[in-house]
């Protein structure tokens, strides 16, 4: 035979589940910091982006000086001849 459930232990019941919900405050605490995350991730995208152009700027010039080298080389393998 299945468990009688009373009005006062269905309340009971759903009272609980009321108690584990988010409160409307709940919500707005957690869409704040949500908001404080996305800002500071912003700024470190702006970081990252800047951090990379300085990368690329001296893998640039180092290419260049290998470049530079190699013309060096070839220069003086000619002025030899």
């Amino acid at each position: 035979m299945p468990k009688r459930i009373t009005i006062d232990t269905l309340a009971e019941m759903v009272k609980e589940g009321f108690e584990k919900t988010a409160s409307k405050a709940d919500l707005v605490e957690i869409k704040t910091e949500l908001s404080q995350v996305k800002t500071e991730l912003s700024e470190f995208k702006v970081e990252v982006k800047h951090d990379l152009e300085d990368i690329k700027l001296r893998l640039d010039n180092t290419a260049y000086k290998f470049e530079i080298q190699d013309h060096e080389r070839r220069i003086t393998a000619l002025e030899q001849k």
